[in-house]
């Protein structure tokens, strides 16, 4: 199993981060060159505990149905943390947990 991590400094105060976090217009937009787009669930504005989001995106060649919970309690400071559930065209499926902390 191939393993990737990705870490982005962002210099902004950790509630204006967190906010733009849970957009999911700002999520599609910054996804633009994979087509990424929200597909079921919440497909429109900011996501809150509990929200399911499906995405349908083009990453590494294969056509990907991705979803995502916002699964732990969270609060502007403290981060964000969720659990998503990749999906290929043949069905294959790794569950990954994404998130931020606040430094």
């Amino acid at each position: 199993m191939s393993r990737f991590e990705v870490a982005t400094l962002v210099l902004a105060p950790p509630p204006v981060v967190f906010d733009a976090s849970l957009s999911v217009e700002l999520h599609a937009s910054s996804m633009r060159d994979s087509r990424e787009q929200a597909v079921a669930g919440v497909t429109s504005g900011q996501l809150s505990l509990g929200d399911q989001v499906t995405w349908r995106a083009r990453h590494f060649g294969f056509t990907w149905h991705l979803t995502s919970t916002i699964s732990d309690p969270f609060s502007s400071s403290d981060g964000l943390c969720d659990a998503v559930v990749l999906k290929d065209g043949d069905g294959l499926a790794e569950v990954a947990s994404l998130g931020w902390a606040a430094a």
